[in-house]
């Protein structure tokens, strides 16, 4: 079989893309690109224009895009362009426009009204100082709160890279933090905003912004890190990661995998892993000491921790080998009390890092509804919401069941990807080397280990309560209380674990195979003794695919939720990038198998309950889930590309022989 990894688009250079002109023209994607943008148009007349300047409805007016060329040009000002192809592709998903009719792409494209959203550059008093960027003078603090707002609510609770606490108290009333941390965080915010300052200079659309301030925290980097806090470069090494998922999102891998490698080599070097940092024999040899670095056991915790984390993503999605080995600091990633220690001891929790009082201020800044986002905008603006302190707050207990998972995901990818029943040559050194390797794992270990971790989650963590039913696969019911995005995202990751796990193990359907596949019955999908259901590993992921579509529409709020192309993304589905990356396995494993293939491409028109496993189609769920997610990560495109490509293959290989 293929190695499933080769099927994931590496990078928007060598991936199919929908933006051909008769996709671009089509109504379908006018609307996507009209609620994106985050304007309401329930109310537009055709006949009419909006000028921004004056507030006046001009009737008979004709509003063609405005993609300003002069950075003196505000956003809403009318203007007349020519598109070409590399205009609409450097616009990265920035709907500025909504646009109408097919054609070649470097036509004059007409577009609908715009009703711009209102200003919310409004300085509200007790501000923290120093948040501003020196290069856009008239862009106020309050914009940047809003940034950081977001950053907290919507994307880390599901990679809780930050003590949160430590770090609002740290920022009142006067920033301390290094500016590349920040630059980083105000580019993650963009792509989850839809601030009016967004769409003016120098700006023009979130996208856009985003990549402005993720450049401004590259060039940050320093060169020089002797005269450097420790403060300082903890807080570097935390930028270098987030700045590693903000590039894998946005379709830049290979600035992502350089971003990863920086991140999890800081970690290292500052002694992250451990509970203190202290020169080892090596520095002394080298002359180099170690930066001298005091940091909480959380906070060294929670940064080591999205290290491993972040590079276990890099290479579920690239198929690359680790930079991290999990063995080494096995220590580490088993619970939330213990770090390393250097002192020979197996656990160690440190000394604990004396914190600024808390002066109780930031709660009234940041513990607000940031308002408007791309999950609410074109309604109109409102007062600010305040919400608890709890709400904006990570645990690092939830945080464990992550790294946890990854632990063992580690263990299924160096399973499945390096050769296996290799005899080296009897030498006495070959001998002598092989009885250095640790026990060897197999297939059916792996998925007991699986399995039995789920159950071991806490109830409120585990979306199912039985996975094993047989043979139509009804699940459990799921929670009453929507679940968190970190409950989400490890939900989607763990059912992707057992589909890289048994992928291997599917048997190749060619063209005089039609029949139900046969294949030896050895999985268990409950560790419970009494229950004697057996599956193969085709069936196994046939639940994995049934399970994660649940998932996915307990996100979006009810587990008879449809998605459509152009709904707004839930914010459980798009806190991580990853989870585009989440779905493709299980289409891409159940895609060479003929039984449930012909279900995912709508090629059986048979009805479902002629099946023993029913399975809904790819256009139904994953596809418009895909095209949902890439309102915020661009990249998801490549993989709702990448899966169309996929189901249309699997249609002309299958069509002639039904």
């Amino acid at each position: 079989m293929k190695e499933l990894w080769s099927l994931f688009p590496r990078s928007s250079s060598g991936s199919v893309t929908s933006n051909s002109p008769q996709a671009i023209g089509s109504p379908s994607m006018s609307s996507r690109l009209m609620q994106f943008a985050g304007f309401d148009f329930s109310n537009i007349d055709p006949s009419t224009l909006f000028d921004p300047a004056s507030g006046l409805v001009f009737p008979g007016a004709d509003l063609r895009l405005n993609i300003p060329q002069n950075p003196s040009t505000s956003f809403g000002q009318l203007a007349r362009v020519n598109l070409d192809r590399n205009t609409l592709d450097s616009l990265q998903g920035d709907p500025l426009l909504a646009l109408t009719g097919a054609g070649p792409a470097t036509e004059r494209i007409p577009v609908c009204r715009i009703t711009a959203l209102p200003s919310v550059d409004v300085e509200r008093p007790g501000l923290p100082k120093g948040l501003t960027v020196a290069d856009l003078p008239d862009i106020p603090a309050d914009f940047y709160v809003h940034l950081i707002t977001i950053f907290f609510s919507y994307f880390h609770q599901a990679l809780p890279i930050i003590n949160e606490r430590q770090f609002f108290i740290e920022i009142m009333p006067e920033n301390t933090h290094h500016a590349m941390l920040l630059n980083a965080i105000y580019a993650i915010g963009c792509l989850f905003s839809r601030h009016s300052t967004l769409f003016q200079a120098p700006f023009y659309g979130p996208h856009r912004a985003s990549e402005y301030f993720a450049n401004r925290a590259a060039g940050l980097i320093p060169t020089f890190a002797k005269t450097m806090s420790s403060f300082e470069k903890v807080s570097i090494c935390q930028a270098a990661l987030l700045l590693s998922v903000l590039d894998y999102g946005s379709r830049n891998a290979v600035r992502s995998w350089m971003y990863t490698g920086m991140g999890c080599r800081l970690s290292q070097k500052l002694d992250l892993p451990f509970s203190r940092t202290v020169n080892d024999f090596f520095s002394i040899c080298n002359g180099v000491p170690k930066p001298a670095v005091v940091s909480s056991m959380e906070e060294r915790k929670r940064v080591w921790w999205a290290s491993f984390v972040i590079d276990t993503y890099v290479s579920i999605s690239t198929g690359m080998n680790f930079l991290l080995n999990e063995n080494d600091y096995f220590e580490s990633l088993v619970d939330v009390e213990h770090l390393l220690s250097h002192d020979g001891a197996k656990f160690s929790g440190g000394d604990p890092v004396p914190s600024p009082p808390n002066s109780g201020s930031w709660v009234d800044i940041f513990c607000n509804k940031p308002y408007p986002t791309v999950f609410d905008s074109g309604r109109g603006m409102q007062d600010p919401v305040p919400v608890a302190a709890s709400e904006v707050l990570s645990s690092t207990e939830e945080t464990l069941h992550l790294v946890q998972l990854c632990f063992i995901i580690r263990k299924v990818f160096r399973f499945n990807k390096f050769p296996k029943n290799t005899t080296p040559s009897l030498t006495p050194n070959s001998v002598l080397l092989a009885s250095l390797l640790s026990r060897p794992m197999d297939v059916n270990r792996l998925h007991d280990t699986l399995i039995c971790w789920y159950e071991g989650l806490p109830s409120s963590f585990r979306l199912f309560d039985v996975l094993d039913r047989k043979p139509s696969f009804p699940l459990s019911s799921p929670k009453m209380t929507k679940p968190s995005s970190l409950c989400i995202t490890v939900n989607l990751l763990f059912f992707t674990a057992v589909v890289l796990l048994h992928y291997r193990n599917l048997k190749k359907v060619d063209g005089a195979g039609l029949s139900p596949i046969q294949a030896d019955s050895s999985f268990r999908m409950s560790s419970n003794g009494l229950n004697t259901s057996l599956y193969t590993s085709a069936e196994v992921c046939a639940v994995a695919y049934k399970c994660q579509c649940q998932i996915v529409r307990i996100a979006y709020g009810g587990t008879n939720a449809t998605p459509s192309p152009s709904s707004r993304p839930p914010p459980e589905l798009v806190s991580c990038p990853l989870v585009q990356c989440f779905l493709l396995p299980v289409a891409t494993a159940l895609l060479s198998q003929f039984q449930y293939g012909s279900q995912l491409t709508s090629l059986d028109v048979r009805p479902l309950s002629d099946y023993s496993t029913q399975l809904e189609s790819l256009h139904a769920l994953f596809l418009p889930v895909l095209d949902n997610i890439a309102q915020v990560w661009p990249t998801a495109r490549s993989y709702a590309a990448n899966l169309r490509s996929q189901s249309q293959i699997f249609r002309e290989k299958w069509k002639g022989l039904l």
